[in-house]
């Protein structure tokens, strides 16, 4: 058995009341799985370890665990173990260390025992398209990504949390009607359908009505959808003019606006001022 090294490649601090979280990878972080004969290894840190393709055996503790796709599995730090692919596979990998910070709140007792305790097996993980979301962005221009990347390693925190509540059942599915769930999907569209998404289209994702959404939104947010949505576009909005050159035109059609008259309209009634003035604010 061996200790492993870790050179960071990128790192991503999240701080949530008492707890630090720091996220860390290497150019390995989604790759195939090709070692035919691994070594048990461990590490300093945590590893949240999803499946994208084929399948991976793990080996820890005295047990075999086989991950399908769409399979995750949280290895503790410390904790010993190995990985063979089975076939053809693809995996992505995440590793980060929680630490306490001098914040008040109680969550970094709360989230410890997963981070020393056994390995953690999510069988159809639900964030398994924030997994996809955050490889896909970790190697592009990341300068207006960060928020989206540090909010995908938010719900992927909550959701393993409460899976783990429920460890000793190896086989579970994430509950589609749990407060958790939802508020992760809501996040999740928010975040990626603002420039033309709906209520109609997110109730149905959630199978709810428009009514039983629009009330988990507000419970949430304390906001109607339209108002999320609206916070999402000009977030987004800010983004793009203060860290890309791109021009208003194109900026309001990414957004959703029919019109850069439209986009100038609604931006100035959010924010108080003009695109234009806003981006010589930044520049000054």
């Amino acid at each position: 058995m061996q200790q492993t090294t870790y050179k960071s490649y990128r790192e991503y601090v999240l701080n949530i009341e008492n707890a630090t979280f720091t996220f860390f990878t290497d150019k390995g972080a989604m790759s195939d799985c090709i070692d035919p004969n691994p070594t048990s290894h461990f590490h300093e840190f945590c590893e949240l370890f999803f499946v994208t393709k084929g399948q991976i055996e793990i080996n820890a503790e005295g047990k075999t665990y086989i991950l399908k796709e769409n399979d995750a599995a949280l290895i503790p730090m410390y904790l010993s173990h190995n990985t063979r692919a089975i076939a053809n596979s693809r995996r992505i990998v995440i590793s980060f260390i929680c630490s306490k910070n001098k914040s008040e709140g109680n969550y970094y007792s709360r989230f410890k025992s997963l981070t020393q305790g056994s390995i953690i097996i999510l069988k159809n993980f639900a964030g398994a398209e924030a997994y996809r979301r955050f490889a896909r962005y970790y190697y592009g221009n990341l300068k207006e990504k960060n928020q989206l990347i540090i909010s995908c390693l938010h719900e992927i925190i909550a959701l393993t949390k409460e899976f783990a509540a429920e460890r000793d059942n190896v086989e579970n599915n994430f509950r589609p009607d749990s407060v958790l769930y939802r508020s992760y999907i809501i996040t999740d569209y928010l975040e990626t359908r603002f420039a033309d998404g709906s209520l109609k289209e997110l109730s149905e994702i959630l199978h709810l009505s428009t009514q039983q959404t629009n009330r988990i939104i507000k419970s949430i947010y304390k906001k109607t959808f339209a108002h999320c949505i609206m916070d999402a576009k000009m977030r987004n909005a800010a983004q793009f003019i203060a860290n890309t050159d791109l021009p208003f035109a194109e900026i309001s059609g990414i957004l959703g606006y029919k019109s850069v008259h439209s986009f100038f309209t609604a931006f100035k009634k959010y924010n108080g001022v003009t695109p234009g003035n806003f981006k010589k604010s930044i520049n000054t």
